[in-house]
């Protein structure tokens, strides 16, 4: 879409250049539609320079003028996008109601054009701009759901895992070498804060309850401390609440400290911490395959 072709490779010949040069004038004059509002009088009326370019791929017809043709473009055009966002968005979009999700698609439309010939990639700007937006001055929550989606999204697209550490491997390990074991996290894995149950929220969209009394009862349970882990294995996507003191050893062995400098994060948190809690955060993250081998 749009300006996805700019860093197109060019084949040799200057047919091939030409054909090249064509395509993009025909995608950014198609995508500069795409972010009109109004439609086709709209663009007449205030983008003249838009309008001649269309008319250089889009004509009249016997049964069609190009106006109509050209609104038929842009209604289906950004419907598809709109609805890609609501499939990259499924709770925020259930939570906002067509009405103002549909306000927002618009906005990204306009504001965050297509980079990427991958649709599943569109609308990575969506939580930078709900975030300028009077939604999220009014409910500033809504943000977070929009990047533990996006986050969702993003994992799909992350490297597959190399062979991940499992208990045997960990036991080879001397107990005098555990302080200095330093733990590799897989590439799709990421720690979020969170504030919200965004986990319960989901279950509920999923089970059809009203999205205003969800939304009401998350935002009664708020804990600034708390933050959710999201990976993935294979092709499904998983996410879990993380208590502060686990959240910061998984963010030390993320950032590459060793054992013993991540348990120290967990104490930081947590004085009061039990060993037994340890061996069940490490047997947890093994059958999760949350690091690699």
């Amino acid at each position: 879409l749009g300006e996805a072709v700019e860093a197109a490779p060019v084949a040799g010949g200057a047919g091939d250049l030409s054909e090249q040069t064509a395509l993009d004038a025909a995608q950014a004059a198609l995508w500069g539609a795409l972010r009109s509002e109004g439609g086709s009088a709209a663009i007449r009326a205030r983008a003249p320079a838009l309008d001649q370019a269309l008319a250089q791929h889009i004509a009249d017809t016997a049964a069609l003028s190009r106006g109509a043709r050209l609104d038929i473009y842009i209604l289906s055009g950004s419907w598809r996008l709109r609805e890609a966002l609501a499939h990259a968005y499924p709770t925020l979009a259930w939570l906002l109601g067509d009405a103002r999700f549909d306000r927002l698609a618009a906005r990204v439309l306009r504001d965050a054009p297509s980079r990427d010939p991958d649709l599943g990639r569109f609308g990575g700007a969506l939580p930078r701009l709900l975030a300028a937006t009077e939604l999220a001055a009014g409910d500033p929550w809504l943000v977070e759901v929009a990047a533990l989606e996006r986050s969702m999204t993003e994992l799909l697209d992350a490297a597959d895992p190399p062979p991940t550490l499992d208990r045997a491997a960990l036991a080879a390990w001397s107990p005098e070498r555990w302080p200095t074991l330093r733990l590799r996290p897989i590439p799709a894995l990421r720690i979020l804060d969170a504030a919200l149950d965004v986990g319960a929220l989901w279950s509920l969209r999923e089970a059809g309850e009203d999205p205003e009394a969800a939304w009401r009862s998350a935002r009664q349970g708020l804990d600034s401390a708390a933050a959710r882990l999201i990976w993935r294995r294979d092709f499904q996507v998983f996410h879990r609440p993380l208590a502060a003191a686990e959240a910061a050893t998984l963010r030390a062995l993320v950032a590459g400290e060793p054992l013993a400098s991540a348990l120290d994060a967990a104490l930081t948190e947590a004085p009061d911490l039990a060993p037994t809690t340890i061996v069940t955060w490490l047997s947890r993250w093994l059958d999760d395959r949350l690091f690699a081998a």
